[in-house]
């Protein structure tokens, strides 16, 4: 009678310690499968696309000659050709970009009045823009980075500016538009079309468009190859026009507005995809005249 006590307790024993093990066996892969999960999340492509609208600023004569400030269009993503006139800007814009934090768009001006006449570096302006009514709010004067040629915000909500003066990278508080230089860039550049990758990388493309792009550090200001421009096909007067705007969609793929800053009355303007991995542009179509800012709406998100 005992024996079979002692065989009965062995057996239940062996059952107990079998249900642990396949408790812990379950622990142990329910742990593996979230961490490749969340490996996997870190490490995804950016999600899936969705409907944006693509905004620009463009003006119908040189910013010296006065026409009435940029107008706002929504533009065809495939094209470049306008699809709706949203109103007149008020203000000559230099570059627009969309707060992903917020999807709040904002654009900044030139030192040139609409009028054409040149009112110093005070007259540089951060601004708030509605982007169904053109309606446009003053920040505040950028200061000592005028004039921003484009702007960029991080994942953050940091707005960033490539100073035109001084060829450096600047950050630009949203609250007051006053715009801090970063650092030395170490290199010439004009037009300035910029842009942060969906992953969090900022490209900036100001040697035209046969020049090179470059990484820029955005807590030092300094800049590193990335690749040479190639592929423009659109009709300038000019021989490297300035690639003056650029932004990413949400399905992550760079456009840029190109400039004929060399035609003899009013800039022609191309809107162009381009590889952000090795340069080649893809020239879409001729869209509205003197294209100086290009910005997705609602924002297209980005990672750390």
């Amino acid at each position: 009678m005992l024996s079979k006590w002692f065989a009965r307790t062995r057996s239940i024993s062996r059952l107990k310690m079998t249900s642990a093990f396949v408790v812990v066996a379950l622990v142990l892969a329910a742990v593996l499968v979230l961490s490749i999960t969340a490996y996997r999340q870190a490490n995804a492509a950016p999600s899936a696309s969705f409907a944006q609208t693509l905004y620009g600023a463009g003006l119908n004569c040189y910013p010296r000659s006065g026409c009435g400030g940029s107008v706002l269009y929504e533009l065809d993503q495939h094209t470049g050709a306008p699809l709706r006139t949203v109103g007149n800007l008020g203000y000559n814009i230099t570059g627009l970009a969309v707060d992903p934090t917020t999807n709040i768009m904002y654009g900044v001006t030139g030192a040139q009045g609409t009028d054409g006449t040149y009112h110093g570096p005070g007259s540089c302006l951060v601004l708030r823009v509605h982007p169904t009514t053109a309606h446009t709010e003053v920040v505040g004067p950028e200061g000592t980075g005028c004039p921003i040629a484009d702007i960029a915000f991080d994942a953050t909500g940091r707005l960033y500016g490539w100073g035109e003066e001084t060829d450096d990278l600047y950050v630009i508080k949203k609250s007051t538009g006053i715009a801090n230089r970063v650092g030395e860039s170490g290199i010439g550049t004009y037009g300035d079309g910029m842009a942060f990758t969906p992953g969090g990388t900022l490209l900036l493309m100001p040697k035209g468009t046969e020049g090179n792009m470059y990484t820029v550090n955005q807590y030092h200001g300094t800049v590193n190859y990335r690749a040479t421009l190639h592929g423009f096909t659109g009709l300038t007067t000019c021989t490297q026009p300035p690639v003056s705007a650029a932004d990413f969609n949400s399905a992550g793929v760079l456009y840029a507005s190109v400039l004929d800053y060399c035609a003899p009355t009013v800039p022609r303007s191309y809107l162009n995809r381009v590889n952000p991995t090795t340069g080649q542009i893809t020239t879409l179509g001729q869209s509205v005249n003197h294209l100086d800012g290009i910005a997705f709406y609602p924002a297209t998100p980005i990672t750390h």
